[in-house]
């Protein structure tokens, strides 16, 4: 919003004949004036008008009738006004990825007036109208446009579809006819335990779980050759003194359903290799490659013409670990597609796009932080909700609230729950000089300034000074004032005072504007009543032109009761007095001394 000075002429000039506090007086009034009209000193002290606002789209402007003053205008917010409220657009970019038994959505959804929130379709298939016949799977009521669904098992799919929804319930288009899958991870453990048992068979039935016996210092080849079994089994051996090395190739074929080849060195009991098995069952053929070794690696191949010989070893593999190597894969560099990690230890990493679910962390460094608006999404240590009244801070989305609270409640807290702000044991220092205390919720004051207060009841040591209320009231139908009965022009009531004990003393001060219907010359009297009675009273004479009626009441009573005041006209003269129109103003203020 551009700010502009008010399209208003400057206020005029200071009479020449204005001396003194008059002269001060009218001269600060001008300067006023000019400088809420913008017209002096810096535009952004300028006053707001409705018109601002409603220029800003702040406020909406709503024609009512016309009165003899003009246009009655009625504003609104826009955001509660019904005439504004749009049918929701269809969501954007939907994209769905999976995790650990979660799968997350992210989308885009374009501003409208009056949205309520998202309506979220789940199945397992790809098909719109079954997920219809299911309902909604969930209502997303935050605005991040992040949603994570937790019901999920290992692996499985899932296809989703959302649409947004307005405040009257009225829901816009899918965001597509076709749904948006993810899978979620696999469990890991169950996973690993089915292969370990396969690879387990496999390497029972290579052999490498047996021990080469019956070869001694010699080289011996047994070829096996049946119409279902073909078989040739070569072994080396050697032995010195208690010391024994063998080593045995076995390459066979089984009734031309399963074959295998393997290479095994029996050490004095340390038996490795390597072997290839595939086999055949119910007409699906699966093969195994197993490695039995302390340690493998895959090597770049040598070539004569490398001058450097240094072995290269990008991918390793340990397998019993020693005093300076844990077992496990080593990688020096890897191309990963698509991964996924159960325990992950990293020491330096860049992720251009992150979906975390559960984040520990000595320390975050971070540009603009935004969390989640759905109910009990929070920034928290300490305190597990809002209202926990252990020690430490909370900060986050509360029943649609948005509500931080530090502290410990029993002691020093400062709360804020969407609208109030509540604190306790506050203190507040002085930055040139920590030792003096500007402000302390204990009531202690070292000096202040405050530029702009609003205050509802200001104590100071239990003598209440309570707000002026402010009431009018306007009787614009012809009127016969008589001299029998009063009328009665205005009423306001204030609640008791607070605190409710002792007596307040109430003061009542206005006026009222009369327009007579004709030009008899009658007097009436303005009275100001409490509840019941009569407390004071002011003559006004009236006679065939427009008169103000000024007035002042006082009392005392009990600041347990309730304070009500009003402002009544009698006719003082013989007969009555007709009027065409009564404006009057009233102020009460009340005052424990």
């Amino acid at each position: 919003m551009k700010l502009k000075s008010l399209k208003r002429k400057s206020v005029a000039s200071v009479p020449v004949d204005f001396t003194g506090q008059a002269k001060k007086f009218a001269a600060s009034v001008a300067e006023n004036i000019d400088t809420l009209t913008g017209r002096r000193g810096n535009i952004i002290d300028r006053a707001v008008t409705f018109r601002d606002l409603l220029d800003a789209k702040i406020l909406k402007r709503v024609s009512g009738v016309l009165r003899s003053g003009g246009e009655d205008i009625e504003v609104v917010n826009p955001d509660d006004d019904d005439d504004l409220v749009d049918i929701p657009p269809a969501p954007t970019s939907l994209s769905a990825a999976g995790g650990f038994y979660i799968i997350t959505l992210n989308w885009s959804l374009s501003k409208y007036s009056g949205h309520s929130h998202v309506e979220i379709y789940r199945h397992t298939s790809n098909s719109l109208s079954a997920a219809e016949t299911s309902g909604v799977y969930d209502s997303y009521y935050g605005d991040t446009n992040f949603y994570i669904d937790r019901q999920i098992g290992s692996s499985q799919t899932f296809y989703y579809w959302i649409r947004a929804v307005n405040k009257h319930d009225i829901a816009g288009p899918f965001n597509s006819g076709t749904g948006t899958s993810a899978t979620s991870s696999v469990d890991y453990s169950h996973v690993n335990g089915l292969i370990t048992s396969i690879l387990n068979d496999a390497s029972s039935n290579l052999g490498f779980r047996q021990r080469i016996t019956g070869i001694e210092n010699n080289v011996s080849t047994v070829t096996t050759s049946t119409n279902n079994l073909s078989s040739t089994v070569t072994s080396l051996n050697t032995t010195v003194g208690t010391n024994s090395a063998s080593i045995q190739t076995n390459a066979t074929s089984i009734s031309g359903v399963e074959a295998k080849y393997s290479v095994k060195i029996d050490n004095n009991g340390h038996i490795s290799g390597f072997g290839l098995l595939s086999t055949a069952n119910n007409g699906t053929v699966t093969s195994n490659f197993i490695v039995a070794a302390d340690r493998f690696a895959i090597a770049r191949p040598f070539n004569n013409s490398d001058t450097n010989i240094t072995p290269d070893y990008p991918f390793k593999v340990v397998t019993t670990a020693t005093a300076d190597v844990q077992k496990g894969v080593y990688i020096d560099d890897a191309f990963i597609h698509n991964g996924q990690i159960t325990n992950a230890q990293i020491g330096d990493a860049v992720i251009t796009n992150a979906k975390i679910q559960d984040l520990s962390a000595g320390k975050i460094i971070s540009g603009t932080i935004t969390i989640d608006s759905s109910n009990s999404i929070a920034i928290q240590q300490g305190k597990t909700a809002y209202n926990t009244n252990t020690a430490g801070f909370w900060l986050g989305n509360d029943n649609g609230s948005g509500k931080f609270h530090v502290g410990a409640s029993a002691t020093n807290y400062l709360k804020f729950d969407g609208s109030n702000v509540e604190t306790t044991g506050l203190v507040v220092k002085d930055p040139s000089n920590t030792s003096n205390t500007i402000l302390s919720s204990g009531g202690a004051f070292d000096g202040s300034y405050i530029s702009d207060l609003t205050v509802d009841t200001f104590a100071i040591k239990d003598e209440a000074i309570i707000a002026p209320s402010f009431t009018a009231n306007t009787i614009s139908s012809t009127t016969t004032i008589s001299t029998s009965a009063t009328t009665t022009i205005v009423t306001d009531t204030i609640s008791a005072p607070s605190p409710a004990s002792g007596n307040v003393r109430v003061l009542v001060m206005g006026s009222v504007d009369f327009y007579p219907a004709d030009t008899d010359d009658r007097g009436l009297t303005l009275q100001v009543w409490t509840a019941t009675q009569l407390n004071s009273s002011s003559y006004v004479p009236i006679k065939s032109y427009a008169v103000q009626g000024t007035y002042y009441g006082s009392w005392v009573q009990p600041m347990s009761q309730a304070i009500t005041a009003q402002l009544r006209v009698i006719c003082t003269s013989a007969g009555s007095k007709s009027v065409v129109a009564m404006a009057g103003k009233m102020v009460i203020m009340t005052i424990k001394k």
